[in-house]
């Protein structure tokens, strides 16, 4: 719809008073009529009653509030639902400008835009909800994976500690033999040695196990407070889809008198 129809039809009293308030006889000969674009202009010879001004008038603003009835189901028409909260500030804006000029073809309409955006805030609310959980089968097979990473590290953990404990024995023995035979003394040194290295690097080894351990044991610890989405969650996510989604056709198909 032009501005200029906007303005000439809705916007300006004086406009309008110097139609509908004029009797047709002031008119004549060059009588001030609307055009095809709602704009004003003189015709000469054709006087307008009262009443057939406030008739002109009327039909444009109807068919100010059709179109801007029609872009804002096409708006909605083309928005997913997902996204249908953003329009909520055209829809009140729409709805203002209506109710400005015919509250009575406001009405109904209120009404069903209110009940689209309510639906699609608890839409919006499910939905952010959902997506901070998971299914019941990925909780399943994340929980599935660090228990197998669990028992492999606990496994590595008893091997170097199994380790360890037959270097130690192998050390205590080594020391009871230096008092024994000192004449293998510098054999017997040079093995001490050797051990002492590899326990060392063993017990850094270790220390590095007991890291993963504690890792994998805080892991299954997260895992395990993490909440799943269940079907029930997701039938009824699906449910309000649904139910917003015809409540969007709804709105779109909404009929009104023009």
């Amino acid at each position: 719809m032009d501005r200029e129809l906007h303005e000439n039809v809705t916007g300006n009293p004086s406009m309008r008073e110097s139609i509908t308030d004029k009797p047709a006889e002031d008119y004549a000969p060059s009588q001030i009529l609307l055009n095809h674009h709602g704009s004003l202009h003189k015709q000469v010879r054709t006087p307008i009653s009262k009443f057939h001004g406030r008739k002109v008038i009327k039909s444009c603003q109807r068919k100010y509030i059709q179109s801007l009835w029609e872009e804002l189901c096409n708006d909605i028409s083309n928005t997913s639902v997902d996204q249908i909260s953003s329009l909520e500030e055209c829809i009140n804006e729409v709805v203002e400008e209506i109710s400005r000029i015919d509250s009575s073809i406001a009405l109904p309409l209120i009404d069903s835009l209110a009940g689209l955006l309510m639906k699609a805030k608890k839409y919006d609310s499910s939905r952010a909800l959902a997506s901070e959980k998971i299914s019941r089968e990925a909780y399943a097979e994340i929980l599935s994976k660090a228990n197998a990473h669990l028992s492999e590290v606990k496994a590595m953990e008893e091997k170097v500690t199994n380790h360890l404990q037959s270097l130690q024995g192998k050390r205590e023995s080594i020391e009871d033999r230096k008092i024994i035979l000192q004449k293998d003394l510098d054999d017997l040194e040079k093995q001490n040695m050797e051990v002492s290295s590899t326990t060392d690097r063993e017990y850094e080894n270790l220390k590095q196990m007991q890291v993963e351990v504690l890792r994998a044991q805080d892991q299954i610890s997260s895992i395990q407070s993490t909440t799943f989405l269940t079907n029930e969650d997701a039938r009824e996510l699906e449910k309000m889809s649904n139910i917003l989604e015809a409540s969007k056709i709804a709105v779109v198909d909404l009929k009104f008198d023009i």
